[in-house]
């Protein structure tokens, strides 16, 4: 009999559903920076939409806002960016389409007939 595990069985190594510490303190960072509400996704939505992002003030922790209209600051983007951005946001609403392959019998070329038939007519 050959040494080794069985199939299926696992000796070491991460549990499954533990976090990976580098996936981890990547996300503590981001939470720390942005808050525990952040969303990346509704982020740049958000941008897409106002054809900017907002400009965060580090003295209050919160976005800038303009004292004179009440709106928050917005640092300006491309229009270029902007289309990725909605591409981007596009993407978690609608999955991308896949070519479809057609194919014959066992993958070979699509075969097919055109039968005619010639029939008599009853009123000649």
């Amino acid at each position: 009999m050959k040494p080794g595990a069985k199939p299926g069985q696992r000796f070491g190594g991460r549990s499954k559903g533990t976090p990976n510490k580098k996936t981890d303190e990547i996300r503590r960072l981001v939470q720390e920076a942005c808050g525990e509400d952040w969303d990346p996704v509704q982020a740049m939505a958000l941008a897409a939409k106002r054809g900017g992002f907002e400009v965060w003030d580090p003295s209050t922790n919160a976005p800038a806002v303009d004292v004179a209209t009440g709106q928050p600051v917005l640092q300006p983007i491309s229009e270029k960016t902007r289309a990725t951005l909605h591409k981007e946001v596009s993407e978690y609403l609608h999955p991308k389409r896949r070519a479809l392959e057609v194919t014959g019998e066992e993958g070979g070329p699509i075969s097919f007939g055109i039968g005619v038939e010639f029939v008599e007519s009853a009123g000649e």
